[in-house]
This record gives C-alpha cells, structure tokens and sequence, in this order.
C-alpha cells in the first residue's frame, strides 16, 4: 500500500516527465542490446535477401505448375509488408516537417512584459560522490535484483503479507469494504504499527479477527479518529531474498569482470546524475527569477484549457472504475483553488518561453525536433512516432525551447558555486516542475517518502 504523503509526491513527479531511473550499467547495457539488435540485423541482411531470391524461383515454378493462387497471396502479403514500412518512414520523416515555433504561444508579448533576464544571480551547487553514495546505489540495485520466496515460517518485519480483508468502521455502515489481494511490508506501517503487529507472526491460511482504534492522524481519512474492526484471511507471506555482492553478482548481472570496474562505473553514473541535478536546479532558479521579473496580464483560453488539461492528467493514474477524476481530486484534498493556481503557473511558464524565445530570436527547426525526439525515442526502445504520441508534440516542443531558454539564461548569469553541504535543507526538496540536462529524455525516480522527485529531461 502506498503512504498518502508518497501519492502526492508521485503526484507532483508527474506533472512533467521524469526523472533518472537507470543506472549506468543498465544504460549501457541497452546501448549494447540495441547495437547488437542492428548488428545482427545487418547480418541477417544477405541470408534475408538470398531467401527472397529462393521464394521469388519458387513462386515462378508455382506459377508454371498451375499455384498461382499461393503466389498472389504472397505478392499480395509482400505489397502490405512495403505499405507498412513505407507508412512508418512517412511518420518518421514528418517529425521534419514539423515547425516547432508553431507549437510555442502566439502573440505571448501581449500577456507577458519581460522584466531582467540577464546577469541574473544564482548558485549553483557542486556535489562531491562518497563511497556511502556508491554503496547506497549498489545496494539499491542489489534490492531491485532481489527476489520473493514463499515461506511457510511465521511473518516477521520485512515480511511481505498478502491476505484478502474485510473491514467496517464502527457507527458507520458507508465505511465499510473489501479488498482481495492486499498485502503489506511488516514494518513500513501502511495501516498504522499496530496492524502490522497483529500480522506478525501468521502464515498462509491462518484467520485473524480484530479491532484497531486510530488516531485523528492516519492518512486514510474515513479511518482517522475511528474504530474499524478488521477480518483478516492470510493467502501467503513472503520473503524478500537479496542477492550478496560479491564478484560473482557483479559477473553474473552486469558486464563488468571486477568489483573495482564495477563500482568506477557507478560512481561515474551519479557524478553524471549530479552533475545533471546541479544544472537543473541552477537553470530552474534562473527561469522562476525570470519569470518573477516579468509582468503577467491574461492569457489565452486556450492555452490555459491545455495547461489544466495538463494538470489533471497527472492525476487520471489513479482514476479506476470505481472513482472519478473528482473522487481523485477529494481523496488528496485538491480544490478546485489548487487546481486554478498550478493551471495559471504553467500557463505563465509557456507564456514567459515564448515571448522569451521571441525577443532573443530563439528558433528550432523541423531537423532539431526530429532529433530531440528520436534520441530520446531510442533511449526507451520505442520508434519516434509513438513516442512523440506518448508525450504529446506540444509537450516535447515545449521541453525543447525551455531548454534553449535556460542555457541562456545560464550563459548570461552570475553563477556562484558553493559545495552542498553548504546548501540549506530546502535545496534537497523538489519543486512542482523538474526537468533537468541530461542526454537522454528519462523516466523518473522518486527517492522517496521525504523527498520528492526529481524530474529531469533533455536537452537537444
């Protein structure tokens, strides 16, 4: 079960693309599968072709022998394969076609007066890679790598419990419910430690009947300050088996032949996530005193109705079934007021990139996007049309100029640099939108209940 806490920051994570969640092994693990898969392509090439010479003989000799109806259909088959192939460089070649400056706010000058936007001040934080930081991301992907075992010993902490419940809160027959398949991890408290206690020690098949009070606190709110009486069918509990590190792992789950190899790369994969969180989190300074220099006045319809259609979608993952957006929306405590107030300020943040790109004659063209998308397209495997669908073209173009305008407002700043820890407590936290250099548009990773996520994309 996940914390409500953690929801709303998974919440905030998505309302822009997200951030690193591949280490360097595993990047450069999908740069060698996918350069093997076009390896191995081009070898299969000349027997592909000898094999089409072959059925192009058997298909006369079919024909001569009175098997012209096979044929057709092959030929047939055969024009459908080209259609296809033709279809899909059609839409990779379109993404050339595309002009960028299309997608960004006409006329933005008439709803934004920019303000300063040169030798801005900003500081700029340095990160120095520990041997604790290296561990810490070994034992990570030790935990990733790690294993569920059905156990048939009595549950303890870190246990995984999976039951089916039935629950119904006392003077109050609207609470009550039913859930098959859930399960928690003994110690993480997802229903509070007291439940976790009564779940200690059980094992597949055994049935539990009990009451818990709750504080005012706990985060299911139809629970909170209430009295639920809880039946309980144990299905199964498991044990999380984590591989030991040791060569053999590292031989075995990576391509590296050393312990010693193995950890360089690791510490070269989080001085390069850093180093990519140090720009953005100068460049996301930069943008916002940017924009708080500027002067707002309106703005489109519909652009606004695109920026909260934008918002609340970050929000439809947890629409299901039995729920609706608005249901979403009450159960974190989102009103409209919040819903208007982040709407507005992406609203500004397209207007400000756009007269910025403007009045600094800041262009893309249709090759620049086509190469943002496809290189990106290729870092998650998939073809550059449907990733463009996945995203939205207005999003990417968006994140392709945002890029630009942050590179030069960081090339015109006045950067101070200063060691992290020197930073406040505040410079850990996320902000609503983060979206950091990298080379690679890339998924993203919330680290976890006490810090929200860290968004990053590319830049071109």
């Amino acid at each position: 079960m996940i914390k409500r806490k953690y929801l709303a920051a998974c919440l905030v994570a998505a309302l822009f693309v997200a951030g690193c969640g591949s280490n360097s092994a595993e990047k450069k693990e999908t740069a060698e599968t996918t350069e093997e898969t076009k390896t191995a392509e081009a070898t299969d090439a000349p027997d592909q072709e000898s094999a089409s010479e072959e059925d192009a003989q058997d298909e006369t000799a079919a024909d001569d022998s009175g098997e012209a109806d096979d044929s057709t259909d092959e030929d047939e088959q055969d024009l459908t394969d080209t259609e296809e192939d033709e279809d899909t460089g059609l839409e990779e070649e379109d993404l050339s076609k595309v002009v960028p400056a299309d997608y960004l706010v006409q006329d933005a000058d008439k709803y934004v007066t920019l303000g300063e936007t040169k030798d801005l001040e900003a500081v700029q934080y340095t990160y120095e890679i520990t041997d604790d930081m290296v561990q810490d991301e070994i034992d990570s992907e030790l935990s990733e790598a790690s294993e569920e075992i059905s156990t048939d010993k009595p549950s303890v902490e870190g246990d995984t419990v999976y039951f089916t419940m039935t629950y119904k809160v006392e003077g109050d027959d609207s609470q009550d419910g039913e859930e098959e398949d859930s399960s928690v991890i003994l110690g993480q408290e997802d229903y509070g430690a007291e439940f976790d206690e009564k779940l200690t020690g059980v094992s597949a098949g055994d049935k539990l009947d009990f009451s818990i009070s709750y504080d005012e606190d706990m985060w299911m709110e139809e629970w909170a300050g209430q009295t639920v009486d809880f039946s309980i069918e144990v299905s199964d509990v498991v044990q999380v088996e984590v591989p030991e590190y040791n060569l053999d792992y590292v031989k075995e789950n990576t391509e590296y032949t050393t312990l010693e190899e193995y950890e360089q790369s690791i510490r070269e994969y989080l001085e390069e996530e850093y180093t990519s969180r140090s720009y953005y989190d100068v460049t996301e300074s930069l943008l916002e005193t940017a924009m708080a220099n500027a002067t707002f006045d309106g703005y489109p319809q519909e652009l606004y109705d695109q920026c909260k259609e934008e918002i609340l979608s970050s929000y439809s993952m947890f629409v299901g079934e039995d729920n609706t957006i608005d249901d979403v929306l009450e159960m974190f405590g989102i009103t409209d007021e919040d819903v208007q107030s982040e709407t507005e300020k992406l609203v500004n943040r397209y207007l400000f990139i756009s007269a910025y790109c403007k009045a600094n004659d800041i262009t893309a063209d249709g090759e620049e996007y086509k190469d943002y998308v496809t290189k990106n397209a290729d870092y998650y495997g998939e073809d550059a049309a449907s990733f463009e669908a996945g995203y939205t073209r207005e999003y990417l173009v968006e994140n392709l100029y945002d890029e630009k305008v942050k590179e030069l407002l960081y090339d015109s700043a006045k950067i101070t640099e200063k060691p992290s820890t020197e930073a406040p407590d505040e410079e850990a936290e996320a902000t609503d939108e983060e979206i950091g250099e990298g080379d690679d548009l890339m998924l993203d990773e919330i680290q976890d209940e006490e810090e929200l996520a860290q968004d990053e994309s590319v830049s071109e």
